[in-house]
C-alpha cells in the first residue's frame, strides 16, 4: 500500500509541476479576491463506497522544491486515510458550504467547486512573495470484502485567464477490502499552485474522473426472513441486526429475497437493495437514520410505495435512475399528503429520477424542506397534489412534455419558487409569466411568487387553489380573467395588495381566505356572482368595519358598491345603489330596526343578515320578487332550497332570512324575463 501511495504522490507532484507556476500580475496589496471553480464526475459501479472531497489551501511560506508539495500532499492522504484529522500547522481546510462534498452512496455524481470573492490575509496563509498551493483530496472508503481499483483520469486543468491546458497521466490505486463497520480508505490529492496572485482570480479545474469498480458486498447479520410466496421467495426485516450499513442479500437459504417488509426506525444509515427486490413494503423505511440508498442495476420494482422513506431526515440526495421499471412513486392512504414516499425528508437536496416515471402522487416530495430542484423526465403524465408542498427552498420548477394531469395545491409553501415552465412540447398545458395555463380551458391552475398573471385571451379564468400558500405579495388580476376559482389565493400570507379589474365577474369560495396580511383591496365595478368567505382572515376585513362602519365599499370608478362587513354597533344602513351583499356582511347588527333592500342588489350572501331579530324588511323592488334560496351546508331540515316571494308574509319566510338553522342560505334574485 505505501509503495503504491509512493508512486501516487510522485505521479501527483509531477502533474502538479506540469501545470507550474501561473503567474496573474504584480503583488499590490495584503489581501486578495480570487475564484476557484471546478468539477469533479464520479463513476461509481456496483460498489459500497463513501466519496468525500474537500479544499484545503497551504500556510507555507515558499513552495520552491518539489518536497514542499510533496510533504502536504502526503500530510493530507496520511491523516484522511488514518481518519485522523489533517494538520493545521501547514493547512487550512474551506468551509463546507463552499467547498466540501459527500457523495455517501453509490453511482454516478459530480462535485462542483465554486470559491466567489473570498478575501485571503496573505499574513495568515502566506509570505507575501510566496506561491500560493490548492489541493482537491478525494477519500474513497470501501466498505465493500474485496479489493476494488479506483481510476482518476485528470483530463484537462487550466487557467481561465490564459486557456493553457495540460493533459496529465492518469492515475490508479487499489483499495483493499474492508467491513461494513471497519471500511478501507485510500486518499488521491491533486493540487496547483498560484504564483503572486493578484486582485480577480480566476482558477478553473475540469475534466476530472473517478472511477471505482465493482466489490462484492457483505450480507448484514442479524436480518430477520420470511418465507412468502408459498416458500419460493423471502422478505427481510431489520431483526436484530445493528449495523450503520444494511446490505440486504439478494438470496436468503437458496431462494430470492423479494420483498422489504419493515425497517421503521432503525438506525441503518445507508442500505444496498440488490435487484431481486421487486417490492418494498409502505413505510419500510419510515423515520429511520437512513443517509445514502443504493439501488442495484436492473431492479425490477416499478413502484414505491408510500412513507417508504418518509421522515428520513438524515436524507440528503437519492439516485432512482437506474430502476429503469419505476412507474410510480405511491401515495399509501388514498391522497393523505403526509403519506408520500419521501414526505418530510427535511435535509433531501437533490434526486434523479428515472426515465420512464408516469406518476407522483399526492404528497411525494411533501416538506422536503431543503430541496432545491428536481428533473422530471419527459415521462411524466401525472403530479398529484401538495407534491411539492413546504419544499421552502425549490427555485425552479419544470414541467415535462408528457405532463397531461396536475393536481392542486402542487406548489404550497413552496417560498423560493420563482420559475415555473412547461416544456413547450407539452399539449395540454403551457406557461406564460411563470404561471401554468391550461390551454383548452384557458384556465391558470399553478401560480407561484413570481407569477405576473398574462393579459392575453389565452387565459380567462384563476383556477381552485391555484396560488394556495405562495409567496405572491401583490397581484393584479387583468381584464381578460372572468372568474377567479375557490380558494384561489388562500394562505398567500404575504400578499398585501390586490387588485380586481373590471373584467371579473365572478369570485368564488374563499378567494382570498387566511391571507392574513392583505390590507389593501380594489375591486372592480363587473362583479355580478360572489362566493362565502372570500375575504376571511384577511386584515383587510379585519379593519373594514372601523374604516367603513356600514361595511359598504365603493368600485375602484366608484361606479357599484359592495356591502361587505360592517360594524355590530350600527343603527341604520343605507344600501342605495349596492349590488350585492357579502355574507355575514350584517350578521348580529341587533340594533338594526329597519332592513331595505334596495332594487339595485341582486344577491345577498348567507348570513348577511343572521341575528338581525330587532328589524323590519322591507324589498323595493316590486316586479322581481321572487329569491331563489339555496343552502350552504348539508340540510336536515325542511327544506334544501326553494324559491320565495318576498311580498309574502315575513313569518312564512323569516327562517331562512335569519337562518336560524345555521344551513348558510345565499339568496338570488330570479330576474322577470
Amino acid at each position: 500500500m505505501k509503495s503504491k501511495k509512493s508512486k501516487l504522490l510522485l505521479s501527483l507532484c509531477t502533474l502538479m509541476f506540469c501545470i507550474g507556476v501561473m503567474c496573474f500580475g504584480v503583488y499590490a496589496a495584503t489581501s486578495v479576491s480570487y475564484t476557484l471553480s471546478g468539477h469533479i464526475t464520479y463513476e461509481v459501479n456496483d460498489v459500497f463506497v463513501d466519496i468525500d472531497t474537500t479544499l484545503y489551501a497551504s500556510k507555507k511560506d515558499l513552495y520552491t522544491s518539489q518536497s514542499n508539495i510533496a510533504e502536504d500532499m502526503h500530510s493530507i492522504s496520511s491523516a484522511l486515510e488514518s481518519g485522523t484529522s489533517v494538520p493545521t500547522t501547514n493547512l487550512v481546510v474551506f468551509p463546507y458550504s463552499d467547498h466540501q462534498s459527500s457523495l455517501n452512496n453509490v453511482g454516478e455524481g459530480e462535485t462542483s467547486y465554486v470559491a466567489k470573492a473570498l478575501d485571503l490575509n496573505y499574513g495568515s496563509y502566506v509570505a507575501d512573495t510566496a506561491s500560493y498551493a490548492y489541493y482537491v483530496a478525494i477519500t474513497i472508503s470501501n466498505y465493500a470484502e474485496e479489493t476494488i481499483s479506483t481510476t482518476l483520469d485528470l483530463d484537462s486543468l487550466y487557467d481561465l485567464n490564459t486557456n493553457v491546458i495540460i493533459s496529465p497521466e492518469r492515475t490508479m490505486e487499489n483499495i483493499p477490502a474492508g467491513t461494513s463497520d471497519s471500511p478501507s480508505k485510500v486518499c488521491l490529492v491533486f493540487g496547483l499552485t498560484l504564483d503572486n496572485p493578484a486582485q480577480s482570480i480566476d482558477v478553473s479545474f475540469e475534466g476530472v474522473k473517478l472511477s471505482v469498480n465493482k466489490g462484492e458486498l457483505q450480507e448484514t447479520p442479524g436480518l430477520s426472513f420470511t418465507a412468502i410466496d408459498n416458500g419460493e421467495a423471502y422478505s427481510v426485516s431489520s431483526g436484530t441486526a445493528d449495523a450503520e450499513r444494511l446490505v440486504i442479500p439478494a438470496y436468503h437459504e437458496g431462494k430470492p429475497v423479494t420483498t422489504i417488509a419493515n425497517m421503521s426506525g432503525s438506525q441503518f444509515k445507508s442500505v444496498y437493495i440488490p435487484n431481486t427486490i421487486d417490492e418494498i413494503n409502505a413505510s419500510a423505511f419510515n423515520n429511520s437514520a437512513l443517509r445514502d440508498i443504493v439501488f442495484q442495476d436492473g431492479s425490477p420494482i416499478t413502484v414505491l410505495n408510500g412513507n417508504v422513506f418518509s421522515n428520513c431526515s438524515n436524507l440528503v440526495s437519492i439516485n432512482l435512475s437506474n430502476l429503469p421499471e419505476l412507474k410510480t412513486l405511491d401515495n399509501c392512504r388514498g391522497g393523505d399528503p403526509s403519506a408520500g414516499v419521501f414526505y418530510n425528508c427535511q435535509n433531501l437536496i437533490s434526486i434523479s429520477l428515472p426515465e420512464g416515471l408516469t406518476e407522483i402522487d399526492t404528497g411525494g416530495f411533501n416538506g422536503c424542506s431543503r430541496l432545491i430542484s428536481v428533473a422530471l423526465p419527459n415521462s411524466v403524465e401525472t403530479i398529484e397534489a401538495q407534491t411539492f408542498s413546504g419544499c421552502k427552498s425549490l427555485q425552479i420548477l419544470e414541467l415535462p412534455s408528457s405532463l397531461i394531469n396536475l393536481g392542486g395545491r402542487v406548489c404550497s409553501g413552496c417560498d423560493s419558487l420563482r420559475v415555473l415552465t412547461v416544456d413547450p412540447a407539452n399539449t395540454k398545458y403551457k406557461s406564460d409569466g411563470n404561471c401554468i395555463i391550461e390551454i383548452e380551458s384557458k384556465t391558470l391552475v399553478l401560480g407561484c411568487g413570481g407569477s405576473i398573471i398574462p393579459t392575453d385571451d389565452t387565459v380567462t379564468s384563476i383556477g381552485n387553489i391555484a396560488f394556495y400558500g405562495s409567496t405572491i405579495s401583490s397581484i393584479e388580476i387583468p381584464n381578460n380573467i372572468l372568474t377567479i376559482g375557490q380558494s384561489a389565493f388562500s394562505y398567500c400570507d404575504k400578499l398585501v395588495s390586490v387588485s380586481i379589474l373590471d373584467g371579473v365577474s365572478s369570485i368564488e369560495y374563499g378567494a382570498f381566505s387566511s391571507c392574513t396580511n392583505l390590507s389593501e383591496v380594489e375591486l372592480g365595478n363587473g362583479i355580478t356572482e360572489i362566493g362565502s368567505g372570500i375575504f376571511v382572515g384577511t386584515n383587510w376585513l379585519t379593519q373594514l368595519p372601523t374604516n367603513h362602519p356600514d361595511g359598504i365599499v365603493a368600485s375602484t370608478d366608484r361606479t357599484v358598491k359592495y356591502a361587505i362587513k360592517a360594524s355590530t354597533d350600527i343603527e341604520s344602513v343605507d344600501l342605495s345603489g349596492v349590488k350585492l351583499i357579502f355574507d355575514s356582511a350584517y350578521e348580529n347588527c341587533t340594533n338594526l330596526t329597519s332592513i331595505t333592500i334596495p332594487e339595485s342588489v341582486t344577491y345577498i350572501g348567507s348570513r348577511a343578515f343572521a341575528g338581525c331579530t330587532n328589524a323590519v324588511v322591507t324589498f323595493e323592488d316590486t316586479v322581481n320578487t321572487t329569491w331563489h334560496v339555496v343552502p350552504h351546508s348539508g340540510p336536515t331540515g325542511p327544506v334544501f332550497e326553494k324559491d320565495i316571494d318576498v311580498t309574502q308574509p315575513f313569518d312564512t319566510w323569516k327562517n331562512y332570512w335569519l337562518d336560524i338553522w345555521n344551513y348558510y342560505y345565499s339568496w338570488e334574485k330570479k330576474i322577470s324575463a
